[in-house]
């Protein structure tokens, strides 16, 4: 995927790719893999032309990490699994379309809930 943002879309793809956080289990376990969540980017905002220039974070994006900063508090360490959980909050934008699509929001965000906890 080229695009010259990182929006929200782009965050589930990338939690799939590391793998082993509360985010990535939880997707996996919910059916999502990394193929299904590029794909379902892919047909909705395309691939794309090679970037050019600094990458910037949507105004959606950055509130999905102000969001996670917040629920973390001062001097918490944000994770996947934060971020997820505020994108899941956040409801608009791409990337929950796309979950909603291909996934049972309540029972993912739950199995990360339990994941941060252990």
């Amino acid at each position: 995927m080229y695009h010259n943002h990182i929006g929200t879309e782009h965050l589930l793809p990338a939690f799939l790719r590391e793998g082993t956080s509360a985010a990535a289990t939880a997707l996996a376990e919910a059916g999502m893999t990394l193929d299904r969540a590029r794909a379902a980017l892919e047909a909705t905002v395309g691939l794309g032309e090679a970037p050019s220039g600094e990458l910037t974070l949507t105004p959606r994006t950055q509130g999905i990490i102000a969001r996670a900063y917040t629920a973390v508090g001062p001097g918490g360490l944000v994770r996947a699994g934060h971020l997820l959980l505020a994108l899941i909050d956040e409801g608009g934008g791409i990337a929950p379309q796309i979950l909603r699509a291909d996934t049972d929001v309540a029972r993912v965000r739950a199995r990360v809930e339990e994941l941060m906890k252990a």
